[in-house]
């Protein structure tokens, strides 16, 4: 009986009214909207701090990501003159090397091998490092510049 009190028909225009329900659906819409933007919200936790000259970081591919449970890093690439990547710490953004590649216009990271494949900017040529070492040990030379790099596992293959 409760449920029809609430949603009965208004006599005048036919349609279903109630101040009082229409108070608290609008207050649990509130509730749960600000419970959304601020429940699960993203703040800064730390900084890294990256020099001038590594240069603009265009996009995403400028990223890689090691999520290794011994040592997780984040790799920072730089499309500036002298480019190259920064390796940091993923938990505390602290700096840990720098990989001088040149400009860079991709990042590929790939775990089983444990090496970090970089798109040069402005060349058709990939260097990979070794992240144990953090060094360039071998560069491949492609067709033409790559803009993008992508890892698949089913077949072991760099595209």
């Amino acid at each position: 009986m409760r449920i029809l009190d609430v949603w009965r028909p208004n006599k005048r225009s036919g349609h279903c009214h109630n101040r009082t329900a229409g108070l608290k659906l609008l207050l649990g819409a509130m509730v749960l909207l600000l419970g959304a933007t601020f429940g699960h919200s993203q703040w800064l936790e730390s900084a890294v701090r990256l020099p001038d000259t590594l240069g603009p970081l265009n996009g995403p591919y400028c990223l890689a990501w090691d999520d290794s449970p011994a040592h997780q890093r984040l790799y920072i690439g730089g499309e500036g003159d002298s480019g190259g990547v920064i390796v940091a710490e993923a938990i505390t953004c602290k700096r840990l090397a720098r990989v001088s590649t040149g400009p860079v216009k991709a990042l590929c990271f790939v775990a089983p091998h444990g090496k970090l494949y970089v798109a040069r900017a402005g060349s058709d040529s990939i260097a990979i490092v070794d992240c144990a070492t953090n060094h360039v040990v071998s560069t491949v030379h492609v067709a033409s510049e790559a803009p993008a790099l992508l890892y698949n596992c089913l077949n072991d293959h760099l595209h």
